[in-house]
């Protein structure tokens, strides 16, 4: 199966284990510490739009992008409900043009991690870079293999080495510190929670 495959028969047959329905918990303490500021913001990988509508809600100007078009019709109906403006487009990244860049911020939970080579990883660095505004920031959610392998099927993980190697050329490293991402299994898994701040 392709990779797009693979996803539908995850959403159809609801073995979305990161969809928890909750915005993430590193992303609040970011914005709620004033390390992120409200401004254009891509949410790569948006699936059902949990987070980029809580961003819209606190004043970002959101685009949400997914390979997947059945989440991003629940986005797309959950916005209009909530009488929200964000934007939610169904596009291949990297591959494929990005309307609206470029942005302030990239932020993706997953995504990067998930590529399937550090070749495939680098791609989506350039990728990332290539949209966002002189000095703009991306914020990456990364599985990390720092601890011992968990008990339960998690992400995709990587060192810090493997993680900071595919970026670097690209952007500074702003920080990399240990965290951890939700699923909605109740189990949870080691992660870096990245900065980059844009070369360009």
């Amino acid at each position: 199966m392709t990779d797009l495959e693979d996803f539908h028969l995850l959403y159809r047959e609801k073995r979305t284990p990161w969809d928890t329905g909750r915005p993430d918990h590193n992303l609040l303490r970011l914005v709620d510490d004033g390390s992120i500021a409200p401004g254009e913001i891509i949410d790569i990988g948006c699936g059902t739009g949990t987070d980029a509508i809580w961003l819209a809600r606190r004043g970002f100007t959101v685009t949400g992008i997914d390979l997947v078009p059945a989440p991003l019709e629940m986005a797309t109906e959950r916005t209009v409900a909530m009488g929200l403006e964000c934007e939610f487009i169904n596009r291949r990244f990297p591959g494929e043009d990005i309307p609206n860049a470029p942005f302030d911020l990239a932020y993706d939970r997953g995504c990067f991690h998930s590529q399937k080579d550090s070749a495939a990883r680098v791609e989506f660095a350039r990728a990332v870079a290539a949209i966002l505004r002189p000095q703009g920031r991306w914020i990456s959610l990364v599985g990390s293999c720092d601890d011992p392998a968990p008990a339960t099927p998690g992400p995709p993980r990587l060192t810090a080495a493997e993680t900071v190697a595919c970026v670097e050329k690209f952007f500074t490293i702003e920080f990399l510190r240990k965290g951890w991402i939700e699923s909605n299994r109740g189990d949870e898994h080691q992660a870096w929670v990245c900065s980059f701040c844009s070369r360009s």
